[in-house]
């Protein structure tokens, strides 16, 4: 399906996941409240929305470099029609921070992962990313990194990018505490799976990798640790593999393990969903997990679940799933490498689609009624975007955006 078929030349499908493998509520902005009504759009932070005529020629921008507090006008030439374009007004807050995968965020705390197995902290203030860890330079290249990341209260947890090519490729799983201090090797001789990601909560650590079924084909497998563990300590399997299924997606909400397993071998891959809660799935008999129906990924909010699903062939749409199993579908978007909320907003980063192409939109979705238009916020990210108590991302020059809650708002509100 087009928008599925993203890692074509990498030799596997790559499909989304969050990208530091939980969710989590986002912190309110003290003083914020949601926008009542549109505010004037001369005033700062509250650019002009205009929307998208699909017989108009690509609107061009202003220049990508962002000051403090600018907004950047995306380029709304690839937009489906009737969307919305607000840009986003952001702050520059570093420069030249490179490739990166992976960003993890903890309040305004941003944390970052490069294509060379790299991991920084860039603390609230700062303008210069500070190293906490580094592994081996990696050999090759593969689509799928940018869920390789995790963190709990104390530790981040992290794939490298395979540094020696054996078959299976084999990597390391690293536990660095969040200050800096240790960094240590969990697990060695990783087998590497097509989809690497990582979750982690205040107990156990998660992730994914390839093994081998009884009959001989390989699959992905979820595997565990406690977050304390010695290196060298034998992982748990939680989710065993399944001949010829890899696992393309895995989210950590709560008690809740979501992971998506997909047959390998077909032109027209099923996905399907399941969750458990960890528990089970670390009793010594589990139960079979639920099965939740066919989507790509799966992003919990307020109870209710995000998934895609499939409107028509080489189509999907964003929809919500709520508690009765009933879906509501809310807008077209055909593929999400991570999605968080803002109020009654589902703000998605929307990759491009292709192996090897790590640019991003970044745009919105109102969750409390379908059909309402599809906002873009901005087109040049290189990160999916992440939110704590600020939304961050990285762009295609390397540069490091935060933008608060109410200016978010500000964009949003402008839109209507």
């Amino acid at each position: 399906m087009a928008g599925l078929m993203s890692a074509m030349g990498c030799g596997s499908l790559r499909q989304p996941v969050p990208l530091a493998g939980r969710v989590e509520t986002p912190t309110e902005d003290a003083g914020q409240p949601p926008s009542p009504s549109p505010p004037d759009a001369s005033s700062p932070g509250s650019p002009d929305a205009r929307t998208v005529d699909p017989t108009d020629a690509a609107i061009s921008g202003a220049g990508r470099d962002a000051g403090a507090g600018e907004a950047r006008a995306p380029d709304s030439g690839s937009l489906a029609p009737g969307t919305v374009v607000s840009p986003l007004v952001s702050t520059v807050v570093a420069e030249n921070v490179g490739t990166i995968d992976a960003l993890a965020i903890d309040g305004a705390t941003l944390y970052g992962l490069t294509d060379e197995n790299a991991v920084w902290v860039l603390e609230a203030g700062s303008t210069v990313p500070r190293l906490l860890a580094q592994d081996a330079a990696p050999v090759g290249s593969s689509c799928g990194h940018d869920s390789r990341l995790a963190f709990n209260a104390s530790d981040l947890f992290w794939l490298a990018r395979p540094t020696a090519a054996p078959a299976p490729v084999g990597t390391v799983l690293h536990r660095t505490e969040r200050s800096g201090s240790s960094d240590t090797l969990m697990a060695t001789g990783v087998a590497s799976a097509p989809y690497p990601m990582v979750a982690a909560d205040d107990t156990h650590v998660f992730w994914i990798e390839e093994a081998e079924s009884s009959d001989g084909n390989p699959g992905g497998v979820v595997r565990t640790l406690p977050v304390d563990a010695a290196p060298g300590t034998a992982p748990t399997t939680l989710v065993p593999v399944k001949g010829a299924y890899d696992i393309t997606a895995m989210t950590l909400a709560g008690p809740m393990l979501y992971w998506t397993s997909v047959f390998n071998y077909t032109t027209v891959p099923m996905p399907q969903l399941y969750a458990d809660t960890v528990s089970d799935l670390l009793a010594p008999q589990p139960p079979t997990p639920t099965y939740l129906g066919e989507s790509w990924w799966v992003y919990p909010h307020d109870g209710d679940l995000y998934v895609d699903t499939v409107p028509s062939f080489e189509h999907l749409d964003l929809a919500r799933r709520l508690p009765d199993g009933s879906t509501v579908n809310l807008a077209p978007i055909e593929d999400a490498d991570n999605i968080v909320f803002v109020d009654d907003w589902a703000v998605v980063s929307v990759p491009a689609g292709s192996c090897g192409n790590n640019q991003h939109q970044l745009v919105a979705v109102p969750t409390a009624t379908p059909g309402g238009p599809i906002v873009q916020l901005a087109d040049d990210l290189s990160t999916p975007a992440v939110l704590g108590t600020v939304l961050a991302f990285v762009d295609i020059t390397g540069q490091v955006h935060t933008s608060t809650l109410g200016q978010i708002r500000g964009a949003l509100a402008a839109s209507r």
